[in-house]
Protein backbone atom coordinates (compact mmCIF):
# COMPACT_ATOMS: atom_id res chain seq x y z
CA UNK A 1 0.00 0.00 0.00
CA UNK A 2 1.18 3.86 -1.11
CA UNK A 3 1.60 6.05 1.82
CA UNK A 4 -0.53 8.92 1.03
CA UNK A 5 1.69 12.72 1.57
CA UNK A 6 -0.21 14.02 4.43
CA UNK A 7 -0.56 18.09 5.02
CA UNK A 8 2.54 17.28 8.02
CA UNK A 9 4.36 15.57 6.01
CA UNK A 10 4.08 18.87 3.13
CA UNK A 11 5.37 21.10 6.57
CA UNK A 12 8.53 19.02 6.88
CA UNK A 13 9.91 19.57 3.33
CA UNK A 14 8.70 22.85 2.97
CA UNK A 15 11.17 22.87 6.24
CA UNK A 16 13.47 21.16 4.21
CA UNK A 17 13.51 23.41 1.18
CA UNK A 18 14.27 26.55 3.63
CA UNK A 19 17.23 24.61 4.71
CA UNK A 20 18.46 24.59 1.26
CA UNK A 21 17.97 27.92 0.34
CA UNK A 22 20.19 28.98 3.86
CA UNK A 23 23.60 27.67 1.65
CA UNK A 24 22.14 28.32 -2.06
CA UNK A 25 25.21 29.62 -4.25
CA UNK A 26 27.75 28.63 -1.43
CA UNK A 27 28.16 24.84 -2.63
CA UNK A 28 28.67 24.78 -5.67
CA UNK A 29 29.85 22.60 -7.80
CA UNK A 30 27.33 20.63 -5.73
CA UNK A 31 23.59 21.28 -4.91
CA UNK A 32 22.33 22.93 -1.90
CA UNK A 33 20.05 19.84 -0.68
CA UNK A 34 17.61 20.62 3.09
CA UNK A 35 16.88 17.70 5.38
CA UNK A 36 14.66 17.15 8.52
CA UNK A 37 14.41 14.09 10.57
CA UNK A 38 11.68 13.43 12.21
CA UNK A 39 10.84 10.54 14.73
CA UNK A 40 7.53 10.17 16.63
CA UNK A 41 6.28 13.22 15.58
CA UNK A 42 9.27 15.46 16.56
CA UNK A 43 11.85 17.39 14.63
CA UNK A 44 14.94 15.68 15.80
CA UNK A 45 17.55 17.37 13.50
CA UNK A 46 17.32 20.18 10.79
CA UNK A 47 20.69 20.56 7.96
CA UNK A 48 22.00 22.04 4.93
CA UNK A 49 24.60 20.71 2.62
CA UNK A 50 27.57 22.38 3.87
CA UNK A 51 29.53 25.56 2.22
CA UNK A 52 31.73 23.98 -0.60
CA UNK A 53 29.08 21.39 -0.73
CA UNK A 54 30.56 18.76 1.45
CA UNK A 55 29.39 17.16 3.76
CA UNK A 56 25.90 16.79 2.52
CA UNK A 57 22.98 17.42 4.50
CA UNK A 58 21.72 14.16 5.21
CA UNK A 59 25.26 13.27 6.51
CA UNK A 60 25.19 16.45 8.59
CA UNK A 61 21.65 15.73 9.66
CA UNK A 62 22.86 12.25 10.92
CA UNK A 63 25.46 13.47 12.91
CA UNK A 64 23.02 15.78 14.66
CA UNK A 65 20.28 13.25 15.53
CA UNK A 66 22.85 10.87 16.74
CA UNK A 67 20.80 7.68 17.48
CA UNK A 68 17.95 9.15 16.78
CA UNK A 69 17.40 8.01 13.42
CA UNK A 70 17.11 4.56 13.63
CA UNK A 71 13.33 4.24 12.74
CA UNK A 72 13.01 7.96 12.09
CA UNK A 73 11.22 9.88 8.41
CA UNK A 74 13.71 11.86 6.63
CA UNK A 75 12.49 14.52 4.13
CA UNK A 76 15.36 15.52 1.79
CA UNK A 77 14.86 17.80 -1.15
CA UNK A 78 16.72 16.20 -3.54
CA UNK A 79 17.19 12.41 -4.16
CA UNK A 80 20.15 10.96 -1.71
CA UNK A 81 23.70 10.31 -4.04
CA UNK A 82 24.19 7.01 -4.57
CA UNK A 83 27.93 7.11 -5.78
CA UNK A 84 30.95 7.03 -4.10
CA UNK A 85 33.24 9.63 -4.09
CA UNK A 86 35.39 11.61 -1.75
CA UNK A 87 32.53 10.01 1.01
CA UNK A 88 30.02 6.65 0.47
CA UNK A 89 26.80 7.70 -0.77
CA UNK A 90 24.14 9.33 1.59
CA UNK A 91 21.42 6.73 0.04
CA UNK A 92 23.78 4.04 1.63
CA UNK A 93 24.49 6.13 4.81
CA UNK A 94 20.95 6.39 5.20
CA UNK A 95 20.33 2.90 5.22
CA UNK A 96 23.00 2.01 7.81
CA UNK A 97 21.11 4.69 9.81
CA UNK A 98 17.99 2.56 9.86
CA UNK A 99 15.18 4.62 8.94
CA UNK A 100 12.25 3.87 8.27
CA UNK A 101 10.87 6.32 5.33
CA UNK A 102 12.39 8.73 2.93
CA UNK A 103 10.38 11.54 1.25
CA UNK A 104 12.34 12.99 -1.67
CA UNK A 105 11.70 16.53 -2.88
CA UNK A 106 12.85 15.99 -6.40
CA UNK A 107 15.27 12.81 -8.05
CA UNK A 108 18.64 14.32 -9.04
CA UNK A 109 19.40 15.02 -12.63
CA UNK A 110 23.25 13.83 -12.75
CA UNK A 111 22.99 10.26 -14.68
CA UNK A 112 25.76 8.92 -11.92
CA UNK A 113 22.67 9.38 -9.44
CA UNK A 114 19.13 9.63 -10.87
CA UNK A 115 16.97 6.92 -9.57
CA UNK A 116 19.29 4.90 -8.01
CA UNK A 117 19.65 6.33 -4.90
CA UNK A 118 15.92 5.46 -4.59
CA UNK A 119 16.41 2.20 -5.73
CA UNK A 120 19.08 1.41 -2.84
CA UNK A 121 16.75 2.67 -0.39
CA UNK A 122 14.47 0.42 -1.45
CA UNK A 123 16.81 -2.26 -1.85
CA UNK A 124 17.08 -1.91 1.75
CA UNK A 125 14.20 -2.22 3.53
CA UNK A 126 13.40 1.39 2.99
CA UNK A 127 10.00 2.86 2.43
CA UNK A 128 10.28 5.94 -0.30
CA UNK A 129 7.46 8.94 -1.33
CA UNK A 130 8.96 10.34 -4.18
CA UNK A 131 8.19 13.44 -5.78
CA UNK A 132 7.26 15.53 -2.74
CA UNK A 133 6.93 19.27 -3.79
CA UNK A 134 8.81 18.85 -7.20
CA UNK A 135 8.95 21.66 -8.08
CA UNK A 136 9.74 23.94 -4.91
CA UNK A 137 12.52 21.41 -3.51
CA UNK A 138 14.18 22.22 -7.46
CA UNK A 139 13.86 25.83 -7.42
CA UNK A 140 16.68 26.68 -5.18
CA UNK A 141 18.99 24.48 -7.30
CA UNK A 142 17.95 25.76 -10.29
CA UNK A 143 21.53 25.97 -12.12
CA UNK A 144 22.05 22.41 -11.17
CA UNK A 145 19.21 21.08 -13.12
CA UNK A 146 20.44 22.88 -16.23
CA UNK A 147 23.99 21.54 -15.76
CA UNK A 148 22.97 18.28 -17.39
CA UNK A 149 20.79 19.31 -19.90
CA UNK A 150 23.09 22.31 -21.83
CA UNK A 151 26.49 23.23 -22.04
CA UNK A 152 25.52 27.28 -21.64
CA UNK A 153 24.90 28.24 -17.36
CA UNK A 154 21.31 29.16 -16.01
CA UNK A 155 20.57 32.60 -16.83
CA UNK A 156 18.33 35.05 -14.83
CA UNK A 157 17.51 38.36 -15.89
CA UNK A 158 16.86 40.47 -13.53
CA UNK A 159 15.86 44.10 -13.27
CA UNK A 160 13.91 46.95 -11.05
CA UNK A 161 11.13 49.05 -12.87
CA UNK A 162 8.59 51.49 -13.41
CA UNK A 163 5.24 50.51 -13.98
CA UNK A 164 5.55 51.67 -16.96
CA UNK A 165 8.50 49.41 -18.00
CA UNK A 166 11.07 51.98 -17.52
CA UNK A 167 14.52 51.33 -16.11
CA UNK A 168 16.06 55.14 -16.03
CA UNK A 169 14.92 58.37 -16.82
CA UNK A 170 16.52 59.69 -20.38
CA UNK A 171 19.33 61.10 -18.63
CA UNK A 172 19.97 57.95 -17.60
CA UNK A 173 19.18 58.06 -13.80
CA UNK A 174 17.93 54.84 -12.27
CA UNK A 175 18.70 55.01 -8.43
CA UNK A 176 17.17 53.94 -6.75
CA UNK A 177 13.41 52.85 -8.49
CA UNK A 178 13.04 50.34 -5.52
CA UNK A 179 12.35 50.02 -2.30
CA UNK A 180 14.72 49.60 0.39
CA UNK A 181 13.58 46.33 1.43
CA UNK A 182 14.18 45.40 -2.58
CA UNK A 183 17.68 46.44 -2.99
CA UNK A 184 18.20 44.11 0.48
CA UNK A 185 16.90 41.11 -1.85
CA UNK A 186 18.70 42.06 -4.43
CA UNK A 187 21.95 41.51 -2.37
CA UNK A 188 20.44 38.06 -1.38
CA UNK A 189 19.45 36.85 -4.76
CA UNK A 190 23.21 38.54 -5.94
CA UNK A 191 24.76 35.62 -3.21
CA UNK A 192 23.54 32.46 -4.43
CA UNK A 193 24.89 32.76 -8.33
CA UNK A 194 28.14 32.06 -9.51
CA UNK A 195 28.31 35.73 -11.75
CA UNK A 196 26.90 38.84 -12.70
CA UNK A 197 26.99 39.75 -16.17
CA UNK A 198 26.49 43.61 -17.16
CA UNK A 199 27.67 45.52 -20.52
CA UNK A 200 29.52 48.98 -20.86
CA UNK A 201 26.72 51.15 -20.70
CA UNK A 202 25.31 50.73 -16.95
CA UNK A 203 29.03 50.29 -16.21
CA UNK A 204 29.65 53.95 -17.49
CA UNK A 205 26.20 55.43 -16.72
CA UNK A 206 25.96 53.99 -12.45
CA UNK A 207 29.36 52.51 -11.57
CA UNK A 208 28.31 49.88 -10.00
CA UNK A 209 30.67 47.37 -7.69
CA UNK A 210 28.43 45.00 -8.58
CA UNK A 211 29.45 42.83 -5.02
CA UNK A 212 27.31 41.57 -1.96
CA UNK A 213 26.16 44.14 0.93
CA UNK A 214 25.02 42.06 3.53
CA UNK A 215 25.72 42.18 7.56
CA UNK A 216 26.92 38.46 7.22
CA UNK A 217 28.05 38.30 3.56
CA UNK A 218 29.22 34.70 2.76
CA UNK A 219 30.30 34.88 -1.13
CA UNK A 220 30.53 37.65 -3.71
CA UNK A 221 29.70 36.68 -7.43
CA UNK A 222 32.50 36.72 -10.04
CA UNK A 223 31.80 39.86 -12.63
CA UNK A 224 31.10 39.25 -16.24
CA UNK A 225 32.39 42.78 -18.13
CA UNK A 226 30.98 42.96 -21.75
CA UNK A 227 33.41 45.77 -23.91
CA UNK A 228 33.03 45.59 -27.24
CA UNK A 229 35.23 48.36 -27.84
CA UNK A 230 37.49 47.96 -25.24
CA UNK A 231 36.89 51.57 -24.20
CA UNK A 232 36.01 51.54 -20.59
CA UNK A 233 37.93 53.62 -17.72
CA UNK A 234 39.68 51.45 -15.87
CA UNK A 235 39.19 53.75 -12.94
CA UNK A 236 35.43 52.22 -11.99
CA UNK A 237 34.35 50.76 -9.16
CA UNK A 238 33.97 47.15 -10.89
CA UNK A 239 37.82 47.19 -11.26
CA UNK A 240 38.42 48.68 -7.74
CA UNK A 241 36.98 46.21 -5.18
CA UNK A 242 37.63 42.96 -5.30
CA UNK A 243 37.99 40.14 -3.00
CA UNK A 244 38.24 36.47 -4.52
CA UNK A 245 35.86 37.20 -7.50
CA UNK A 246 36.97 36.68 -10.70
CA UNK A 247 36.63 39.76 -13.55
CA UNK A 248 35.40 37.58 -17.35
CA UNK A 249 36.35 40.62 -19.62
CA UNK A 250 34.91 40.03 -23.12
CA UNK A 251 36.04 42.35 -25.93
CA UNK A 252 36.31 42.44 -29.52
CA UNK A 253 39.84 43.96 -29.26
CA UNK A 254 42.60 41.77 -27.23
CA UNK A 255 43.09 44.80 -24.44
CA UNK A 256 45.67 44.36 -22.16
CA UNK A 257 44.05 45.53 -18.58
CA UNK A 258 46.91 47.45 -17.13
CA UNK A 259 45.90 45.87 -13.19
CA UNK A 260 47.90 44.77 -10.55
CA UNK A 261 45.36 41.88 -9.85
CA UNK A 262 45.48 37.85 -11.28
CA UNK A 263 42.15 37.53 -11.13
CA UNK A 264 41.02 39.33 -14.34
CA UNK A 265 40.56 37.25 -17.95
CA UNK A 266 40.45 38.88 -20.92
CA UNK A 267 38.95 36.94 -23.68
CA UNK A 268 38.98 38.30 -27.13
CA UNK A 269 35.72 37.03 -28.60
CA UNK A 270 34.16 37.16 -32.45
CA UNK A 271 31.03 38.87 -33.60
CA UNK A 272 27.16 38.20 -33.78
CA UNK A 273 25.31 40.56 -35.94
CA UNK A 274 27.62 43.57 -35.16
CA UNK A 275 27.83 42.13 -31.13
CA UNK A 276 29.58 40.30 -28.50
CA UNK A 277 29.27 36.55 -29.83
CA UNK A 278 26.96 35.72 -26.60
CA UNK A 279 27.51 31.91 -27.24
CA UNK A 280 31.20 31.94 -27.33
CA UNK A 281 31.02 33.88 -24.00
CA UNK A 282 29.00 31.47 -22.17
CA UNK A 283 30.71 28.27 -23.51
CA UNK A 284 33.78 30.40 -22.05
CA UNK A 285 32.56 30.71 -19.06
CA UNK A 286 30.87 27.17 -18.54
CA UNK A 287 34.63 26.37 -19.00
CA UNK A 288 35.14 27.94 -16.21
CA UNK A 289 32.75 26.86 -13.92
CA UNK A 290 30.13 29.54 -13.83
CA UNK A 291 27.11 27.43 -13.59
CA UNK A 292 25.00 30.54 -13.02
CA UNK A 293 24.49 33.99 -14.46
CA UNK A 294 22.71 37.20 -12.57
CA UNK A 295 21.83 39.48 -15.72
CA UNK A 296 21.87 43.29 -14.15
CA UNK A 297 21.97 44.82 -17.92
CA UNK A 298 20.46 47.63 -19.12
CA UNK A 299 17.74 47.57 -21.97
CA UNK A 300 20.61 46.48 -25.13
CA UNK A 301 21.69 43.93 -23.09
CA UNK A 302 18.67 42.38 -21.94
CA UNK A 303 17.02 42.42 -25.45
CA UNK A 304 20.46 40.42 -26.47
CA UNK A 305 20.02 37.67 -24.32
CA UNK A 306 16.53 37.45 -24.56
CA UNK A 307 16.66 37.34 -28.66
CA UNK A 308 19.46 35.12 -28.67
CA UNK A 309 17.25 32.46 -26.37
CA UNK A 310 19.64 32.66 -23.32
CA UNK A 311 17.21 33.91 -20.62
CA UNK A 312 16.01 30.77 -18.14
CA UNK A 313 14.16 33.18 -15.90
CA UNK A 314 12.98 36.72 -15.65
CA UNK A 315 12.74 38.89 -12.27
CA UNK A 316 11.22 42.30 -12.55
CA UNK A 317 11.25 44.18 -8.95
CA UNK A 318 7.98 46.73 -10.07
CA UNK A 319 8.30 49.72 -8.18
CA UNK A 320 5.08 51.92 -8.20
CA UNK A 321 6.20 54.95 -9.85
CA UNK A 322 5.79 56.04 -13.76
CA UNK A 323 8.64 57.78 -15.45
CA UNK A 324 7.21 58.41 -18.84
CA UNK A 325 8.75 60.06 -21.71
CA UNK A 326 10.05 58.37 -25.15
CA UNK A 327 13.50 58.74 -24.08
CA UNK A 328 13.08 57.19 -21.09
CA UNK A 329 15.34 53.67 -20.65
CA UNK A 330 13.16 50.71 -21.67
CA UNK A 331 13.97 47.69 -19.54
CA UNK A 332 14.61 45.58 -23.07
CA UNK A 333 14.90 47.76 -26.03
CA UNK A 334 16.39 45.42 -29.14
CA UNK A 335 13.79 44.63 -32.67
CA UNK A 336 10.60 46.06 -32.63
CA UNK A 337 7.84 43.23 -33.53
CA UNK A 338 4.61 43.62 -35.26
CA UNK A 339 2.81 40.41 -33.83
CA UNK A 340 2.08 38.98 -30.36
CA UNK A 341 2.57 35.78 -31.67
CA UNK A 342 6.79 36.92 -30.99
CA UNK A 343 6.05 38.40 -27.91
CA UNK A 344 8.22 35.92 -25.37
CA UNK A 345 5.78 34.35 -22.98
CA UNK A 346 6.13 33.57 -19.03
CA UNK A 347 5.05 30.71 -17.67
CA UNK A 348 4.39 29.55 -13.57
CA UNK A 349 4.48 33.12 -12.93
CA UNK A 350 4.08 33.76 -9.09
CA UNK A 351 4.31 37.64 -7.42
CA UNK A 352 5.25 38.76 -3.76
CA UNK A 353 5.23 42.05 -1.96
CA UNK A 354 8.05 43.63 -1.09
CA UNK A 355 8.09 46.51 0.60
CA UNK A 356 6.05 48.81 -1.78
CA UNK A 357 6.92 47.05 -4.82
CA UNK A 358 6.58 43.93 -6.07
CA UNK A 359 8.38 40.96 -7.53
CA UNK A 360 7.29 39.46 -10.66
CA UNK A 361 9.23 36.00 -11.04
CA UNK A 362 8.38 34.25 -14.24
CA UNK A 363 10.23 31.04 -16.29
CA UNK A 364 11.28 31.14 -20.22
CA UNK A 365 12.34 27.49 -20.16
CA UNK A 366 12.40 25.38 -17.14
CA UNK A 367 14.58 21.78 -16.47
CA UNK A 368 12.54 20.13 -13.79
Amino acid sequence: MIRKVTEQDLKYMHLAIEEGYKHAGLTNPNPSVGTVIVKNGKIVAKACTAVGGRPHSEIVALRKSQRQAKNSDVYVTLEPCAHYGVTPPCAVKLSEAGVRRVFVGVKDPNPKVNGKGIRILKKNGIEVIANVLPKESAEVNEWFFKKFHSAYPYVVLKSAISLDGKIATYTGKSKWISSPDSLKYVHQLRQRFDAIIVGTHTLAVDNPSLNVRLPKTKRTPDKIILDRKGELNQKLNVFQTFGKERIFYFSHTKRKMPLNNKNIMVFQVGSQKGKLNLDEIFLILREHNIFSVLVEGGGQLNASLLEAGLVDKVIFVIAPKIIGGEKSVSVVRGKNIDDLEEAISLRDISVRQSGLDYIYTGFIKRYF
